[in-house]
């Protein structure tokens, strides 16, 4: 008897293996890029990051189309006050190795600027 199971949702990244919310200094998060992992998958299935939207709590959000940040989100992030939260959502995942497979969307970052 198999089981097929479902491939579950990456987890979003800046920094490789910290997840969820972390703090970061405003340089380093714009040399960052964002990426996708599966922490705890069975298989090693490289992931590419193909857009996110990222928020800053009164501020319109700004849409990104590649893993790097374009010059909106650039000036979004220092526009960003010490202290405040950047969310890093809706992140658009593939795989290269299967471009026919369909991913859900990555879990959000969100980024406590230092």
């Amino acid at each position: 008897k198999f089981r097929i199971k479902d491939i579950p949702a990456a987890t979003g990244a800046i920094i490789p293996k910290k997840y969820g919310t972390i703090s970061l200094p405003k340089g380093n998060l714009l040399r960052a890029s964002v990426r996708a992992e599966f922490p705890d998958f069975d298989f090693d299935l490289p992931l590419k990051v193909n857009g996110f939207t990222m928020k800053v709590p009164g501020q319109a959000p700004v849409t990104v189309n590649s893993a790097m940040f374009n010059q909106n989100a650039k000036n979004l992030i220092n526009r960003t006050r010490t202290g405040s939260q950047i969310i890093i959502e809706d992140i658009k995942v593939s795989a290269p190795s299967n471009k026919a497979l369909k991913l859900k969307p990555a879990s959000p970052i969100i980024v406590t600027v230092l």
